[in-house]
Formats: structure tokens, sequence, C-alpha cells
């Protein structure tokens, strides 16, 4: 979509985390690609690429960090799935970064980050893993591919 109609609306966020009196911001297909970009080359530069379908978490606010997270996610071939257990960043002693802001993100222009897989190579591939809640034993992954996502 943003390479096509970038101009098309993608989403209306509230200005307020508060109040809806404060009006929304508009997102375009280009605004998501573009923050898309910039979490992309911040976590390929802060983290490296991913490999063999390492986990990323996220932990912030429900706002559309979370989509284009995903969609860096997928670039840099990394995995963004949630940690089963609070404690496991210091238990497993893993790396803690701060995303950018989403006025950051939204606001300044970033450098495409190339994605070179067709749909039809990265079809069969890993896109997400969820867990189950875990309220009958321990949570279980489901593991997403683009194939299911798409579909």
């Amino acid at each position: 979509m943003a390479k096509h109609r970038p101009n098309s609306l993608y989403a209306e966020i509230p200005k307020s985390l508060t109040s809806y009196e404060d009006g929304f911001q508009k997102v375009t297909y280009a605004n998501l690609a573009n923050a898309t970009n910039g979490l992309a080359h911040y976590i390929y530069h802060t983290l490296g690429p991913g490999e063999n379908f390492q986990t990323l978490a996220y932990i912030g606010m429900n706002d559309i960090r979370y989509n284009a997270l995903i969609l860096a996610a997928i670039m840099i071939t990394t995995n963004p799935a949630l940690p089963m257990v609070p404690g496991i960043v210091d238990a497993c002693g893993l790396r803690m970064i701060h995303t950018p802001s989403l006025e950051d993100l939204l606001e300044k222009t970033y450098d495409h980050f190339p994605y070179h897989k067709t749909f039809a190579q990265a079809r069969a591939e890993p896109l997400a893993v969820l867990h189950t809640s875990g309220t009958t034993s321990l949570p279980k992954p489901i593991i997403w591919t683009h194939d299911f996502a798409a579909s």
C-alpha cells in the first residue's frame, strides 16, 4: 500500500492518552512505512540482524509502533514474540533497547530498509509467535507463518 497508495489512510490515533477530545492524528501508509523503515534501521544497527528465528520482545504503548515493529522485524528476520516470563531479561542476560518515540517515527524521514524476499520465498517462514494464556498449563507457542497472516 505504501508504494502504490502512500497517502491512503492507515489509521487515526488519539492525540491524547486520556481523552478523545483532543482529536486524532491521521497516519498514512507512507507514515507507517517510514516508521517501519526507521525501526528496522534502529534495530538492525543496535542489535544486528536476526538469525535462526530469534525472539524480539516489545513492551510499550498500544500504538502503531507495535505494527511497525512487526513489519520491521520481518525485514530484519527477527521474531517479534513476547517473553513468557517477566524475569527472563535478568535471568538470561538479554539486551534491552528503547525504541524511538512515536513522534520521532512519524515526523523524521528514514531511508528505505530493503527486504529481499518475495512472498513466495517467505510464505512458509514464521512471521510471529503468539502464546496461549497458560491457564491450564504452561503457555504454548502458536507459530504464524506469512501465509497464515496473508489469508
